[in-house]
């Protein structure tokens, strides 16, 4: 299993239409790619935003930010107090709960 990691931080008040935007346009992105698992938006209290997407092998974990970085770039520039940071890796510890 492969992540693709996105951190960045938001201007106030434009969660909403942050979120609207990706869920019409970053997400079928991400869905088109063979090998994408699951996409987890986390939004701190400052509104610093870290987005974790798994993927099964690292050319679609490279692919996404590949897609992804220009498209924050054209889009989510004007709603971003800086610029995000990227990074790709292996998934070397993963812990699940037991029902």
């Amino acid at each position: 299993m492969y992540a693709a990691i996105r951190q960045g931080k938001l201007k106030p008040n434009t969660l909403e239409e942050v979120m609207k935007c990706v869920k019409s346009e970053a997400l079928p992105i991400l869905r088109s790619i063979k090998g994408f698992q699951t996409y987890h938006w986390v939004l701190g209290e400052d509104n610093s935003v870290t987005i974790i997407t798994m993927f099964d092998n690292p050319e679609a974990a490279n692919t996404s930010q590949e897609l992804l970085l220009p498209w924050i770039r054209q889009h989510l520039v004007p709603f971003l107090e800086t610029m995000p940071t990227a990074m790709t890796g292996r998934v070397v510890l993963q812990e699940i709960a037991s029902a």
